[in-house]
Formats: structure tokens, C-alpha cells, sequence
């Protein structure tokens, strides 16, 4: 799998990814990094229901956890060093969809709307 197919998979698997914080999603890159697919879904799921997490850490779980479960048979196909890639460029796209929001919101341009929108997807920054 070259750059350029790795990026467009990315910028797909981002616009899934709304509402998961990029932290969360480089911790569980991180603990697969280290173990397969299957052990990672495993420990996003647990994570998803762990009582010692916030509400927004669970719900980021959750949907890594949905996410990965449902595209396992398309990840599975795809080398684990280029998964691991795959999921950097992601992250990087949540990075850069929080930064332009929190530049929206400095610039006061941000409306009602705006703001529920960013509630309702549990992006940090809109306070």
C-alpha cells in the first residue's frame, strides 16, 4: 500500500472516527502497535465500559471499538506496519480538524449551531 492510497483510506476512516479525542485513538494505536488487531478491539471495547474512564474517553472507545470491529476483515488485509501508519494519518486528520475549530471559535465567528455540533461529537475546546 503506497503514501497516497494510505492517505485517502485515512481521510475516509477520519470522517468515522469524528468524535473520538486523537488522544485516545494514539493510546489504543500505541497498544496496537504491540499486539494484533483482535487483542486491540478487546481492550477498546473493555475501556468502552470501564467505569474509572469520563463519559467522553468511554464513548471514544466505543467507537473504536465499532469501527475497527466492522472494517476487521479490510484491516486484516492490510500489512500491521501500514495499519499503524494508516491510523497516524487519521489521528493527524482529528488533529487538524480540532485545530481549525478552535481557530474558528478565537475568530468569534463560530455560531449556536457550531456548538452543538461540537457537543453532540464530544470535540474538547469549545469553551
Amino acid at each position: 500500500m503506497d503514501t497516497d492510497e494510505k492517505i485517502r483510506m485515512a481521510k475516509r476512516l477520519a470522517e468515522e472516527f469524528t468524535g473520538v479525542d486523537h488522544n485516545e485513538l494514539s493510546k489504543w494505536t500505541e497498544y496496537l502497535k504491540r499486539y494484533n488487531i483482535d487483542k486491540g478491539i478487546t481492550l477498546a471495547n473493555y475501556l468502552s465500559m470501564s467505569p474509572m474512564l469520563r463519559p467522553l474517553p468511554r464513548g471514544g472507545y466505543n467507537r473504536i471499538c465499532a469501527i475497527m470491529d466492522r472494517k476487521r476483515a479490510e484491516f486484516e488485509n492490510i500489512e500491521h506496519k501500514d495499519l499503524i501508519e494508516l491510523l497516524g494519518y487519521v489521528r493527524w486528520r482529528l488533529i487538524g480538524a480540532r485545530i481549525s475549530l478552535k481557530g474558528a471559535w478565537k475568530k468569534s465567528k463560530v455560531t449556536k449551531k457550531d456548538i452543538k455540533e461540537v457537543k453532540k461529537h464530544g470535540i474538547r475546546g469549545y469553551r
